[in-house]
């Protein structure tokens, strides 16, 4: 699998360009500022978006991406239940005094248990609420594109709307610390860690 990390906007988010070894598809994960350079990555590489997908529907995850829809005019995937956070994003935006990237809407929306494919790389979606009421996780191989449920040694928060601290502590224990501990949790905001390292170390577990 071939994973780029670039780091965008000024909340830092990781967004993430992944595609199988032996094809040029690829998907994007939460392009969450300056389109250009996630436009540049992906042309340089002569690689062909198949899906933007979002782990959740909050603007700093999602503020690049009417941009990049206009580029490419690829569907944009996201979990039902964030859909009015998507909807509402210049509001939250201008909560934080960010400039208004737009209003998002899903073309499609994932499903806990669902499986998409980049090619032939299978994307296995997991519903991991708590940050937000849709945050899913993407499991690739042995990567999980989290958003921002868990980080290193920390957790999301959950005093936004729809956050639940309640319901973040039993995605990650139920869903995330359920797979094996040699699995890369790759937040959507700073260093990557495992899940052997979280279940270990993290103090909210």
């Amino acid at each position: 699998m071939i994973l780029k990390k670039i780091v965008v906007g000024p909340l830092e988010v990781n967004c993430f360009i992944i595609a199988p070894e032996d094809s040029r598809h690829c998907a994007v994960i939460d392009p969450g500022d300056e389109a250009d350079k996630i436009f540049a990555a992906v042309e340089n590489d002569n690689l062909i978006p198949d899906f933007i997908l979002l782990t959740h529907g909050h603007f700093d995850h999602l503020s690049a991406v009417n941009t990049l829809k206009q580029k490419w005019d690829v569907s944009v995937l996201l979990h039902e239940a964030d859909q009015v956070l998507a909807q509402n994003a210049s509001t939250q935006a201008m909560m934080f005094g960010m400039p208004e990237p737009g209003n998002v809407s899903a073309d499609t929306f994932l499903h806990d248990g669902g499986e998409l494919k980049i090619g032939k790389l299978a994307v296995k979606v997991l519903h991991t609420p708590g940050h937000s009421p849709g945050n899913v996780t993407f499991q690739i191989e042995n990567h999980l594109f989290v958003g921002d449920l868990i980080f290193r040694g920390s957790i999301g928060r959950t005093d936004l709307p729809g956050g639940n601290y309640e319901q973040l502590i039993k995605s990650v224990k139920n869903k995330i610390f359920a797979l094996p501990d040699s699995c890369i949790i790759h937040p959507g905001h700073g260093p990557d860690t495992t899940v052997g390292q979280e279940k270990e170390n993290n103090p909210f577990f």
